[in-house]
């Protein structure tokens, strides 16, 4: 496949897989979440919210539920924006059945997969991180006094992955799961599918995808876990 015709699946999967997405992506996604709990909280409101009839656990079941949906809406229309002022210049959709090793980030991916599969795939896993990285911030939210605290302190731990992330390689082979686990790159596409990355757990060999799976969704549950939690014990009798 000639170069011309993979520049817009290079972009595309640029978009969706750099450390730029990050910002462009997590960043408002950050101000969209961050009120969920921490507005009633700040107000007093929470109190009496969380005592009405309806009870607690609907309460914020329904809170979660709308978090997830939002997550998704945004994500989405991230997905549509770039995918469409990426096609936009090009015009056509050549190379999209072409292998993904003919894209530079992807030459070393041990999938064999065609482009079109590795963008959707690609799109795939920005929605479910995003989901995970909103009840993350939904859990933030519920145990700070205010927006902007949960805003900062969930912009903290974003960046402090992606600094993590972005030092040389001697520092991110000592760190080792830290960095392969942080939210910086277990939410990039080009990370976890772009290479050939095996791990050693309890004798058997796991690729690097299956295990982002299982340390996402951990994450995701512990976050639920710790949102019920904290407001079960602010519930008013």
């Amino acid at each position: 496949m000639g170069r011309a015709n993979t520049l817009l699946w290079e972009n595309l999967c640029g978009n969706w897989g750099e450390h730029l997405m990050q910002f462009l992506l997590f960043v408002p996604l950050t101000f969209v979440i961050a009120p969920v709990f921490a507005v009633e909280r700040s107000s007093g409101m929470d109190n009496l919210i969380l005592s009405s009839r309806n009870g607690r656990r609907k309460i914020v079941t329904a809170k979660i539920m709308s978090v997830l949906v939002a997550s998704t809406v945004v994500v989405v229309l991230y997905l549509a924006a770039t995918f469409i002022f990426g096609f936009l210049p090009h015009g056509s959709f050549h190379g999209w059945d072409a292998a993904i090793q003919s894209i530079p980030t992807y030459a070393r991916s041990m999938f064999r997969w065609n482009v079109w599969q590795l963008a959707a795939v690609g799109a795939v896993w920005l929605i479910f991180t995003g989901m995970v990285y909103s009840l993350i911030i939904c859990f933030i939210s519920s145990h700070m006094k205010g927006r902007m605290g949960t805003v900062g302190v969930s912009l903290a731990v974003l960046f402090v992955n992606v600094g993590l992330a972005a030092m040389g390689d001697t520092v991110t082979q000592r760190l080792g799961v830290l960095v392969d686990f942080g939210l910086a790159n277990v939410t990039l596409a080009k990370e976890v599918f772009g290479g050939y990355k095996v791990f050693h757990i309890f004798g058997m060999n796991v690729s690097y995808p299956v295990m982002a799976v299982f340390v996402l969704a951990g994450i995701a549950a512990a976050a639920v876990f710790g949102i019920y939690r904290g407001q079960k014990s602010r519930t008013v009798a």
